[in-house]
């Protein structure tokens, strides 16, 4: 017989924002989507606001990065026609 046992500990880690990267990259599309719908509520509506300074203001942006924000802001518009 298997059995499913929840163990809850307390640990402090160092969230980077390469652990955030690791954790994002490994849920699933509607994790993802949840995630940002989360981001969303947190910036109280303004994470385009935010994303905005990020993409025009930020020096150690990659462009690969930049590059992928252009692509998701694009898909968004496309998705709400």
């Amino acid at each position: 017989m298997n059995m499913n046992i929840v163990i809850n500990e307390k640990r402090t880690i160092e969230v980077t924002p390469e652990v955030l990267a690791e954790i994002f990259w490994n849920m699933d599309n509607d994790e993802q989507a949840q995630f940002f719908h989360c981001l969303s509520v947190k910036a109280d509506g303004k994470l385009d606001e935010q994303m905005e300074i990020v993409a025009l203001n930020t020096d150690s942006l990659s462009q690969k990065a930049l590059l992928a924000m252009a692509q998701i802001g694009y898909n968004a518009i496309e998705r709400m026609k």
